[in-house]
């Protein structure tokens, strides 16, 4: 994979690895694998032709990033039978034997010395071709598209504004237009009345002059 050769060169952060925020490793990538079987599940159990290499040595990556796997590359090798048959025993081979390495590197609390491929979740999205509605509609949780990601966080933070009372741009000018043309005039009514009913749904109907 491309992005395997950019992390070895070690001269320039890759586009792909993402410095950790919030969630420890260990538990994003155990996320990450969680949202892995998702999408082999939705496939039937089997990992598409042409996705498999890459599916494989994702799920690896995981299992390099959780404590207490101890035959990882035997772990690998299993999954690899079940969800990418198919693929050639030389690829199957190098995949788990480089997982099994890397595992047995120490753990650091700095990724660029840990040694582990760190990949964003964006980033195997995009390996594997899963789209923000793919990832709506499978309910994947690390493994979504930066746009996705982006959705998210926007509507995370418009409920965040909605919790604490703000009002959107469009609420706002509604608000304020009103208050400047005093529309419950026109029903010879308050201001307040005329909210009350409004929200009802209960506000005659003027007739045309």
């Amino acid at each position: 994979m491309e992005e395997r050769k950019k992390q070895k060169k070690g001269k320039k952060r890759p586009s792909g690895i993402s410095v950790p925020k919030g969630l420890p490793q260990a538990k994003r990538f155990k996320l990450i694998l969680d949202d892995l079987e998702i999408f082999r599940n939705a496939h039937g159990g089997v990992i598409p032709s042409g996705l498999r290499n890459t599916w494989l040595h994702f799920h690896a990556t995981c299992l390099t990033h959780i404590p207490g796997i101890r035959d990882i590359e035997g772990e690998v090798k299993k999954m690899a039978a079940r969800a990418t048959p198919g693929l050639k025993p030389g690829e199957v081979n190098a995949i788990a034997k480089q997982a099994e390495k890397k595992a047995r590197l120490t753990r650091t609390a700095s990724v660029w010395g840990d040694g582990r491929y760190h990949y964003k979740g964006a980033t195997i999205a995009d390996g594997l071709g899963i789209t923000p509605e793919m990832a709506r509609r499978l309910g994947l949780q690390q493994v979504i598209p930066a746009l996705e990601r982006r959705r998210r966080k926007a509507e995370v933070e418009r409920q965040r504004r909605s919790e604490n009372g703000a009002v959107s741009q469009e609420e706002y000018l509604a608000k304020n237009n009103a208050s400047r043309e005093k529309p419950w005039e026109k029903f010879g009514i308050g201001r307040t009345k005329f909210y009350e009913l409004k929200r009802a749904g209960m506000l005659p109907v003027l007739e045309a002059v």
